[in-house]
């Protein structure tokens, strides 16, 4: 293997975002690689353009941005970064390279696996940390439509693909529905960075026994009017929201003595959370597990979902639904703790899983 390609379009080194493929990419060049970083220079999270990268490694694609994540801009600029992306791979990528490409948007490992039509000894790697277009909040005929496309793009990549990392175990079904070979896929965590939380601060006692927090970007693949809005205008509990997104404005009309808190720095987050005793888990669609889940079982909260999908999949208990609601209560103690893993830990199953050997 000559050199290794990674491509995220909306995780780097400048974003607050999950930080799998980056701790991963830093691993790979600590055993010598010579390694790309394919990205944006757009943040999927506050929809602000970020600064140049100072490395030389980290390729940045531009892209128009957007602001609603089921708009026709971002399919826009999907499509605008996976062109770009297919000729910067064309032209570095080699005899018997490696290419490790997020599942999303599908237009991307569809770009990797096409570059195998006539670099056919190269290998590709995608790592699925969502479906698309199960996630996808949508009805009607704009789903129907999406989901033509998705499908198709999926079939064609997956097939074509040597590896596949997948972070959920239920995905093993839509890896199935694709006719992926038993023996080309692995399950593998999705990880978080584990140093932010100290030893004792998953079993530390909520301060505020009626404070409900939220993490994460406002927007309709986790809408809180899901948990209902009966639920969210309740005077009985405080409700603190941390982060913003297209929902914003929603929300503030909906509850407008929620405290509004915005974008905190991961460490922040930590600290906010402590304070707090139930975290909130809004699911439209199929969503997989959100990065936020490790927040609220690091942090000793709670979990309240309107998914009974995924209750089922965090508890260890059988789950019921919280009476009065259309929500289910899992308490920290029952939270299944299997799949969390450091980032560093992540990246060694990863590379092992893809037989990727130090460079001498």
């Amino acid at each position: 293997m000559k050199s290794v390609h990674v491509v995220n379009m909306a995780e780097n080194s400048r974003t607050r975002r999950a930080q799998r493929h980056v701790v991963l990419f830093n691993k790979l060049r600590s055993l010598g690689f010579t390694s790309w970083y394919y990205t944006s220079r757009f943040d999927h999270a506050s929809k602000r353009s970020l600064s140049p990268s100072s490395e030389d490694f980290e390729v940045d694609i531009w892209i128009p941005g957007y602001r609603s994540h089921t708009g026709i801009m971002r399919m826009i600029s999907n499509c605008i970064f996976a062109v770009q992306l297919y000729f910067c791979l064309s032209k570095r990528v080699s005899s018997g390279d490696l290419v490790i490409v997020s599942s999303i948007p599908t237009e991307l490992p569809f770009v990797a696996t096409l570059l195998k039509v006539f670099r056919k000894d190269i290998e590709v790697a995608i790592d699925v940390r969502d479906i698309w277009p199960d996630s996808f909040p949508g009805q009607g005929v704009k789903k129907s439509v999406f989901s033509f496309y998705c499908n198709v793009l999926n079939k064609l990549s997956f097939r074509k693909s040597d590896y596949i990392v997948y972070v959920n175990r239920d995905f093993k079904k839509f890896l199935n529905s694709l006719g992926v070979q038993e023996n080309k896929s692995k399950y593998i965590p999705l990880g978080a960075d584990l140093s932010r939380w100290s030893k004792s601060s998953s079993n530390e006692v909520s301060k505020v026994s009626s404070r409900f927090v939220y993490v994460g970007n406002f927007n309709k693949q986790f809408d809180l009017t899901a948990l209902g809005e009966s639920f969210l205008k309740d005077n009985e509990h405080e409700l603190v929201f941390i982060g913003d997104g297209e929902l914003a404005e929603k929300y503030h009309g909906i509850v407008p003595n929620a405290n509004f808190m915005g974008y905190l720095k991961p460490e922040e987050v930590v600290a906010e959370l402590k304070e707090c005793k139930v975290g909130l888990l809004p699911i439209t669609g199929k969503a997989t597990l959100p990065n936020k889940i490790y927040d609220y079982i690091l942090s000793g909260l709670d979990i309240l979902t309107n998914s009974e999908e995924v209750a089922r999949a965090l508890s260890l208990v059988p789950v019921e639904r919280l009476e009065g609601t259309s929500c289910y209560y899992i308490r920290n103690i029952v939270c299944d703790r299997s799949f969390i893993v450091d980032y560093e830990q992540v990246s060694e199953d990863i590379i092992e899983y893809l037989n990727v050997r130090k460079v001498n």
